[in-house]
């Protein structure tokens, strides 16, 4: 098989990129090196040079979309209010799923059980102290209780993305939807404290 020259970045790119699209496609992390080379046309050995194996490769593509999400999330702005706070990180998350896909939410839900993610981990951690820890600070709850706060938050928009992805339903009423429902939840909160 005739292997295209690609620049070294190019082909990590490539890889990766192959890797999200299988992710993307089967739901699931459930492939191997030989199934990476049929996607992109090319040997093994080739993504060797690059990956140790797909774990290696999986927790690049984690990487990339942490880092994504956290630019995302860093452009919600500061708000005193905490409902506005909550509803433009909503917005935002909103965005990054549009925008990125859902392969994060099957690398984390799979990630465990397929090998080492961990330079994603350390990312991942960091983004979740600081987003539960603004929760728990600002509504003044218990960590353990911001935690959950946070995961019911981001079903919200996971949710509305699948819809949107779907065709289903128009992206006003997505960011209507979103706003509305976690401005709901959070002040509901703030009310039971």
């Amino acid at each position: 098989m005739p292997i295209r020259k690609l620049a070294a970045d190019d082909r990590v790119d490539e890889i990766v990129n192959a890797v999200e699209t299988m992710i993307v496609r089967s739901h699931t992390l459930a492939f191997g090196m030989n199934q990476v080379a049929a996607e992109i046309a090319s040997s093994r050995a080739l993504i060797y040079v690059y990956f140790e194996g797909v774990p290696q490769i999986i927790d690049e593509l984690c990487r990339r979309h942490l880092a994504a999400l956290a630019d995302r999330l860093g452009r919600a702005g500061d708000h005193d209010d905490v409902s506005t706070r909550a509803s433009g990180l909503g917005r935002q998350y909103l965005g990054y799923l549009l925008d990125h896909g859902p392969a994060l939410h099957y690398i984390l839900r799979d990630g465990d059980g397929h090998g080492s993610l961990e330079q994603s981990r350390v990312l991942l951690r960091t983004l979740i102290r600081t987003v539960v820890g603004e929760a728990s600070a600002r509504l003044q709850i218990q960590l353990r209780e911001a935690m959950i706060l946070v995961e019911l938050l981001m079903a919200i928009p996971d949710s509305l993305a699948q819809q949107l992805r779907n065709g289903r339903i128009s992206l006003a009423v997505a960011h209507e939807t979103c706003d509305r429902l976690i401005t709901d939840l959070v002040a509901d909160l703030r009310v039971v404290r």
